[in-house]
């Protein structure tokens, strides 16, 4: 009998996993939101016509992984608010309008205002008057499967809320999540509509 001559084998170096994850970074290059946003931005054709309210909530377009925590209180402060004020699915429409106008319905009562939207980057700002003050959000919009999300910037909305309404300064919750905002930058508040 002969003796089984094994040949070593060489060894490969071995890698360590958090180098790998990194060349597997280097070799996908991430696209941000606000890039993803701006590469699928709906026409302004697409964002005219009329839409219905269907829920609201809250998106972090950042890139600190400890947001979805400010991301929970936000939407619970926003969603507590909206029901507060009677705002369900349904409840009031927004139009928009090729010359820049727009008016949101909600129920017997009307508010105009004007806004100005950005095809190649999806960017929007709205204006208008709310009980004789002057307030302007800037944003995103997407536009998918007859839907139209508008994402403002969460400071932009709070900050505009507050200057309608500045009894809410003193009001706990309003500066906790005033302080998550400021820690957090990136949160959007999200109303979403459906196409009527």
């Amino acid at each position: 009998e002969q003796a089984e001559q094994t040949k070593p084998q060489a060894q490969r170096p071995q890698q360590n996993p958090f180098e790998m994850l990194q060349q597997l970074q280097q070799q996908q290059p991430q696209k941000s939101p606000f890039e993803i946003l701006a590469e699928n931005a709906p026409s302004a054709r697409q964002l005219q016509g009329s839409w219905l309210y269907a829920d609201a909530g809250a998106e972090y377009l950042g890139v600190n992984p400890l947001a979805d925590m400010a991301i929970a209180q936000v939407e619970q402060y926003a969603k507590s608010r909206i029901v507060a004020a009677g705002i369900k699915p349904g409840s009031f429409s927004v139009t928009l309008r090729r010359n820049g106008t727009g008016t949101i319905t909600f129920g017997e009562h009307t508010l105009s205002g004007r806004y100005v939207y950005n095809a190649e980057n999806a960017t929007i700002i709205i204006s208008g008057t709310i009980n004789n003050v002057a307030v302007s959000v800037s944003g995103y919009v997407r536009y998918a499967d007859g839907n139209l999300d508008i994402l403002v910037e969460a400071t932009s909305a709070l900050d505009a809320l507050l200057k309608v309404y500045p009894e809410l300064a003193t009001d706990q919750t309003v500066q906790m999540v005033s302080g998550m905002l400021s820690s957090f930058p990136g949160v959007y508040a999200k109303a979403t509509f459906s196409q009527m």
